[in-house]
């Protein structure tokens, strides 16, 4: 039998122990222990939660939290929309959810939540980054750029400008940037007017714009719109505030090209615009 067993390492056979060993051990629940900020929380019964959380290290995951509301201990004020944590899960698998064990708050952004304006922002941009993102697809830059607009909104909401700019390097770290720098078709750099094409993610210029597809829809740009939105991509705001007009252009353009990426218009975009409705009567 000996000589049997070293007989089957010698052909690189597994014995029966070390095969039941190497089994177990991949069955065996990982823990983790990472930063997140809290995107979504979702209840699930009388005591139970679903979260959705952005990790630097991990992306974007789902994790399970039994007795959410019963553990003040654990989770006292850690899973608040837009708080930053530090987290203990397991992860029990590739087909299971995780499970968070424990939490520690670092910072609650709690004057987000005496501002409106800011908590509409703040959970427009947590929308967008979960639904740009993948799961288990970490992205570091697009953590960062996170709580860079989650500290800012803590001093004030954001200007309709300072949202398009954000707009623009959440789908730059995400990996959706637009090209507004030239034309798509003949690299000109300049021109009188401008089409810009969701579905390309770019800009046309007036001479390669004649003649185009009537059932596509393209957004048309000034010179001077243009111009702030290649300044906004090479990471400059408009030292001046545009006017209504041009304003109305940059938002229309920037749903369109995020609802191409994102494949359906935002929930939170629709409270932004009750907002604004409001502040104009």
């Amino acid at each position: 039998m000996d000589a049997d067993v070293r007989s089957y390492k010698k052909q690189g056979f597994v014995t029966l122990t070390s095969l039941i060993r190497k089994t177990v051990c991949a069955k065996m629940p990982t823990r983790h222990c990472t930063e997140a900020v809290v995107l979504r929380k979702h209840l699930v019964g009388e005591s139970n939660a679903v979260v959705t959380l952005f990790c630097p290290d991990l992306g974007k995951l789902i994790a399970s939290v039994p007795g959410a509301r019963n553990s003040r201990k654990r989770f006292a004020g850690c899973l608040e929309l837009f708080s930053r944590i530090t987290v203990w899960m397991v992860d029990k698998g590739a087909d299971r959810m995780p499970r968070l064990e424990e939490a520690i708050l670092l910072d609650s952004h709690e004057p987000i939540k005496t501002d409106l304006w800011a908590i509409g922002q703040a959970g427009y941009f947590a929308e967008l980054i979960s639904a740009l993102v993948a799961e288990n697809d970490p992205v570091s830059k697009l953590y960062d750029l996170l709580n860079q607009v989650l500290k800012s909104l803590d001093q004030r909401h954001f200007t309709p400008l300072e949202v398009r700019f954000y707009e623009l390097l959440v789908l730059k770290h995400a990996g959706f940037g637009p090209n507004f720098t030239n034309c798509l078709e003949c690299d000109a750099p300049s021109s009188d007017a401008w089409k810009f094409d969701p579905s390309q993610g770019g800009l046309l210029c007036a001479a390669c714009a004649i003649g185009l597809d009537a059932r596509k829809k393209y957004i048309t740009l000034s010179s001077k719109e243009f111009a702030m939105l290649s300044g906004m991509q090479a990471g400059r705001l408009p030292e001046s505030t545009p006017d209504v007009g041009s304003l109305r252009i940059l938002r229309n353009l920037m749903c369109e090209l995020i609802d191409y990426h994102v494949g359906r218009p935002l929930k939170s975009r629709q409270f932004l615009l009750q907002l604004a409705a409001e502040a104009c009567k």
